[in-house]
């Protein structure tokens, strides 16, 4: 068994155009070998796009839009929140935001977000019992966190509410428009 991989390494060390490093190559295909190793030990949960979301921003030059998202990209996974364009909800203007920063998904449990290893963090506001606020919280990478109903949320330096609960009552004429509809 040994001689016929030492074989097959040395065909696809002969394959290999030039300026391409085998211990290279071999290391990449186990690190990316280990990313998937690592996904498929993390829960997995059915994830339901049956309802959409309204985010509200809180603050920036964007303070008091809302958007609607009714159909994550990639139904699989959410909607990832981001500064790049191929995010279902991008922001471009903050530096801050990491290009996909977090993932907001529905599974049987509720509505849950999840940071994306991102630089700066994904923050969740806490109350007090009156209501007023009571600082913030640092989600853990990769670790999906149950979010209710008007949850504030804090990504790079945007804060946004997140609603779901009455959205699913508006009309395509009384919901306000997404980003990607304009």
């Amino acid at each position: 068994m040994l001689h016929n991989t030492r074989k097959r390494v040395e065909l696809l060390a002969a394959r290999l155009p030039s300026g391409y490093n085998l211990p290279d190559l071999i290391r990449s295909i186990m690190t990316a070998a280990a990313i998937r190793t690592e996904d498929a030990a993390r829960p997995r949960m059915t994830i339901l796009t049956d309802l959409p979301v309204a985010l509200v921003v809180m603050s920036g030059p964007y303070d008091g839009q809302r958007y609607v998202l009714h159909q994550p990209r990639d139904p699989l996974f959410g909607y990832v929140l981001g500064r790049r364009s191929d995010c279902d909800w991008a922001f471009s203007y903050d530096d801050q935001l990491s290009g996909k920063h977090a993932r907001l998904f529905r599974a049987e449990a509720g509505w849950f977000i999840e940071d994306l290893k991102s630089t700066n963090h994904t923050y969740l506001a806490r109350t007090r019992p009156d209501h007023s606020f009571a600082g913030r919280e640092a989600l853990p990478p990769q670790q999906p966190h149950p979010i209710p109903d008007g949850q504030l949320l804090q990504l790079g330096r945007l804060w946004l509410r997140c609603y779901w609960a009455a959205v699913s009552a508006m009309t395509p004429d009384t919901a306000p428009l997404s980003p990607f509809d304009r």
